[in-house]
């Protein structure tokens, strides 16, 4: 009996979200361009930021980048580091972005395992490598729980795929 409650519970919890307008991620037409760009916010951490970018079409994977505060040179392949709090992590490279100097780096999440981990699990710490460095930052709660939510929209075209034109 306890199990049926907490599957019924699990159920429309997954289903109450699926209807949820998400608010984090942000869909906007450029009329010159004819062109939609679809991503969270910029969230600002120690020494970088992070933005999600989604794709327009199902079937393309939302990626994360990175742009530190500092114009920074860092290698395609460059590896970036998700630290999560249960003790696994994401080591994988730069695949975003060529060799740059203007501090971008970033990772498509194309993995089940990947955006398993991103969906789920809170971030402890989050490390670029550069190339002649690394940066690194601490999530806090809020934080942690954000990028959860973000991602999570991502996933969610229902929650916003009525603002892409056409």
């Amino acid at each position: 009996m306890k199990k049926i409650i907490i599957i019924q519970l699990l159920l429309l919890s997954i289903s109450s979200f699926g209807q949820e307008n998400c608010t984090e991620i942000n869909v906007k037409y450029d009329e010159v361009t004819d062109k939609t760009t679809i991503s969270s916010e910029r969230i600002q951490y120690d020494g970088f930021s992070m933005v999600l970018f989604v794709g327009e079409r199902k079937g393309i994977y939302p990626k994360m980048v990175f742009k530190t505060d500092k114009d920074t040179c860092i290698d395609e392949y460059q590896s970036i580091y998700i630290l999560f709090h249960n003790g696994e992590r994401i080591k994988i490279a730069n695949y975003v972005y060529n060799y740059n100097c203007d501090g971008l780096t970033g990772f498509i999440i194309n993995t089940r395992t990947n955006k398993k981990l991103l969906e789920n699990e809170k971030i402890k710490s989050i490390r670029i490598d550069t190339r002649n460095s690394y940066l690194q930052t601490e999530l806090n709660e809020e934080q942690a729980n954000q990028i959860i939510y973000i991602i999570n929209c991502a996933y969610n075209r229902k929650s916003w795929e009525e603002q892409i034109r056409n």
